[in-house]
């Protein structure tokens, strides 16, 4: 499991989905308390007949609060999930995108008890809170995800919730992806995209960073090759149609974007012009064209 990781709200695990998770945890813990409880009651523990609300019983529980406590908090800090996380697909992490430090596993783990004691308080989402946070996750400064969901970083990005709000001080393309408000997998994709086009224009005009504005180069030329993909990840479409909407690079074209795209992918030359690339420029590589075409 990465050490980090990011997700837009469209991540954020469900309310069905930590009940599940949890449901599995409690029914591990019951094991244990019932095969305490049946050892206590066949060694005469609790007495003739046994007494169930006996101090020795009463000890026995409070001691498996105790290790449900301990097993969670080392759960969370290490590996962000525990058994029942695992096996619904969902996993904890703080605030900034990293596992939960010890601190934070404590805290979240000792409040979730009575938390969701309490009538299940503890895992109905706080209606003000746009990642969907229960009461312990609000005081520990953790979020649930999807396991599936989350972008992994491998990097030095920011980790944590991706929302619009934060993305002053990035580029156009990014700004578009966090503005669509795309899930985090998929965000990831169109990341490594955005990326891909940085090369492909370093391949083909290795002098392009050198230009007056080759923010716009990279933009304008990221915005073709995401129409270009459209024709090959049609499943994708909407997505790729929700990054044109919201890119800055694309404010002055009236109407749909996806047309005006597609006809500067017909005309090859016309693209070149519009993205700002020298007259040499090979165009096939820039918008990934088979060589043959």
């Amino acid at each position: 499991m990465s050490d980090r990781a990011r997700w837009t709200p469209f991540d954020v695990a469900a309310f069905h989905e930590r009940v599940a998770a949890g449901l599995i945890d409690v029914g591990i813990l019951w094991a244990l308390w019932a095969g305490g409880m049946i050892w206590l009651v066949e060694t005469g523990e609790l007495g003739t007949p046994p007494r169930l609300a006996s101090a020795r019983a009463l000890v026995w529980l409070a001691a498996v609060c105790v290790v449900a406590c301990a097993y969670d908090a080392a759960s969370l800090h290490l590996w962000g999930s525990s058994v029942g996380r695992r096996i619904v697909g969902i996993e904890v992490r703080s605030e900034t995108g990293g596992l939960p430090d010890g601190w934070r596993s404590v805290v979240r783990s000792v409040v979730r008890l009575p938390a969701v004691a309490l009538l299940g308080a503890g895992l109905l989402p706080l209606r003000t809170d746009r990642q969907r946070r229960a009461v312990h996750d609000r005081l520990a400064g953790t979020v649930v995800v999807r396991s599936d969901a989350v972008e992994r970083l491998a990097g030095d990005g920011a980790g944590g919730l991706v929302i619009v709000e934060t993305a002053a001080d990035v580029d156009a393309s990014e700004r578009a992806i966090r503005r669509a408000g795309v899930p985090a997998g998929q965000a990831g994709w169109l990341r490594t995209i955005a990326d891909q086009t940085e090369v492909r224009l370093d391949i083909v005009s290795p002098s392009w960073r050198r230009a007056d504005d080759p923010a716009a180069i990279h933009s304008r030329a990221f915005c073709l090759l995401l129409t270009r993909l459209v024709e090959r990840y049609p499943d994708q479409r909407a997505v790729i149609v929700g990054v044109l909407d919201n890119h800055d690079e694309l404010l002055m074209i009236d109407g749909d974007r996806e047309p005006f795209l597609e006809r500067l992918l017909a005309e090859p030359e016309r693209a070149r012009r519009w993205i700002g690339l020298p007259d040499s420029t090979n165009m096939r590589i820039v918008l990934d064209e088979p060589a043959h075409a």
